[in-house]
């Protein structure tokens, strides 16, 4: 039995994933198709068309048995060594997903062949048989609910209850809440996520839980001596101390093993396999029988992930279940892609100052819906109330975070400070006013827009838009005029 048969079965979406990982394009222009023996469904090719008149050569592997290379011109021992190592790769990547799947059989897990997916595999199963606190860093759609899930199901608790709690939708009660979920799972799993979106209140509660549990004090609310605590956030936790917007010793309660995820654009040997087990595992009927075209794959693994693994599951999703045929070919992926664009893609337009304050202004919120808790809540307050008198603290409390962890978040994110958002959309509700209603006075359109003194209304309108108040009035006042005389101008 090769090492195929030894290690796949059962795991259907790796019947396919040589099929998937190696391309012509790496192995030589002249190579058109590999057919492997343990499955004669499975294979690679260039061209879809026949193969008459093509060159074969049989050869065999340790990993995978005998398989066939179709090329256009006789091998060189240069092409059968490529071809070699290329499977020798494969088939160590292979090993390591299968041990990987077989230690974790329920349906949230990481999915990956690459070397990094590898090392963060070896950091699960050490941090699965130990019980102390495990803290994951990552980037909103990393996959942090995905590890840590991991670590609890290949677990000596696996049998126990795992209950995520995101800490940034917990506004009241907080120990009370904690304490009655711990309560219900006793010697399972707590994964507490984005613990960075905790105020310094509901910090110190947590500390004091912490403690007891640790102390084996117990009180009416209390964590059970045996239950595990798994955290995550977004920031790093060194620095919100350094900037006093964690508390230092929480941290160390919660800091013990440590694991880093990197973002789907730092691993992009993985995509092909994880866009496998979504067309498999994610209900899509008929998910086994689709195939993706070579230059269809290859624009998927170099596309720019901005919203990581939740943005290309959601994307691959919409491709498969509108797809025209069972081979998703280039256009389909274009088309899907670049609807759903501008919601992950911020980073990239970080450098268009319009582009997210017009997000905000007409509260086209799902743009956000990938950015951290705290700055989805500062987003939605400030476009209802960015007319009034509004402070730095009041947003940072109506978004349950302190003032300087939401500036760092607003400039990570945003690229803007609140400050420049709030008079950019000032400016952009003074722009809707002089298109909309071009009669109004500048006086009135001014104070309008939450802008009480006129004359530094007019300066920075002025910075942001080029124009004066009463220039960018007249222009649209004109096209107005300009139009309604096209409209009753009689017939010639």
């Amino acid at each position: 039995m090769n090492m195929y048969e030894r290690t796949s079965k059962g795991n259907n979406y790796n019947n396919s994933v040589l099929a998937d990982i190696i391309n012509s394009s790496e192995l030589g222009n002249n190579i058109n198709h590999i057919q492997f023996d343990f499955d004669h469904r499975k294979s690679l090719h260039k061209n879809h068309g026949g193969y008459n008149g093509i060159q074969n050569c049989k050869l065999s592997h340790p990993s995978v048995g005998n398989y066939t290379i179709y090329s256009s011109s006789p091998l060189t021992n240069e092409d059968k060594s490529k071809v070699n190592k290329k499977i020798t790769s494969l088939a160590e990547q292979y090993l390591t997903q299968s041990k990987y799947n077989d230690n974790f059989k329920h349906s949230h897990y990481l999915i990956g062949v690459s070397r990094i997916s590898r090392k963060i595999y070896d950091l699960i199963l050490k941090s699965s048989i130990s019980d102390a606190p495990v803290l994951i860093y990552g980037a909103t759609g990393t996959e942090k609910l995905a590890v840590a899930s991991s670590i609890h199901f290949s677990s000596a608790r696996q049998d126990l209850p795992f209950i995520e709690v995101n800490c940034s939708t917990i506004k009241e009660k907080f120990d009370q809440e904690i304490s009655q979920l711990a309560e219900s799972i006793e010697h399972g799993t707590l994964f507490l996520s984005e613990i960075d979106c905790l105020t310094t209140s509901q910090q110190n509660r947590l500390l004091s839980l912490l403690s007891n549990q640790a102390n084996g004090i117990k009180e009416k609310t209390a964590l059970s001596h045996g239950l595990r605590i798994i955290s995550s956030c977004s920031s790093t936790l060194a620095k919100l101390i350094q900037h006093h917007d964690f508390n230092p010793f929480l941290a160390r309660k919660l800091d013990f093993l440590t694991i880093h995820l990197p973002r789907l654009n730092e691993r992009r040997e993985d995509i092909p396999t994880i866009i496998r087990s979504i067309l498999l595992n994610s209900g899509i009927r008929g998910g086994e029988k689709i195939s993706i075209a070579p230059s269809a794959m290859r624009y998927l693994r170099e596309f720019n992930w901005h919203g990581d693994s939740d943005q290309l599951h959601k994307s691959i999703i919409q491709i498969a279940t509108f797809r025209k045929s069972n081979t998703i070919c280039l256009e389909d992926i274009k088309s899907t892609l670049m609807e759903n664009k501008a919601c992950y893609n911020l980073e990239a337009e970080k450098q268009n100052n319009h582009s997210i304050v017009h997000y905000i202004f007409n509260k086209e919120f799902e743009k956000f819906k990938h950015l951290h808790g705290s700055v989805q809540k500062a987003i939605v307050y400030l476009s209802e109330h960015f007319k009034e008198g509004m402070t730095l603290n009041e947003l940072a409390k109506h978004s349950f975070i302190s003032p300087s962890h939401l500036t760092y978040l607003l400039r990570h994110n945003l690229d803007r400070t609140f400050k420049q958002i709030l008079i950019e959309l000032r400016i952009e509700s003074a722009k809707k006013s002089f298109r909309d209603y071009p009669q109004l006075p500048v006086t009135q359109v001014s104070l309008d827009s939450g802008f009480n003194d006129l004359s530094n209304f007019e300066k920075t309108f002025k910075k942001y838009t080029s124009l004066t108040p009463r220039q960018y009035k007249n222009q649209h006042r004109e096209k107005i005029n300009s139009h309604l005389r096209t409209v009753n101008s009689p017939e010639k």
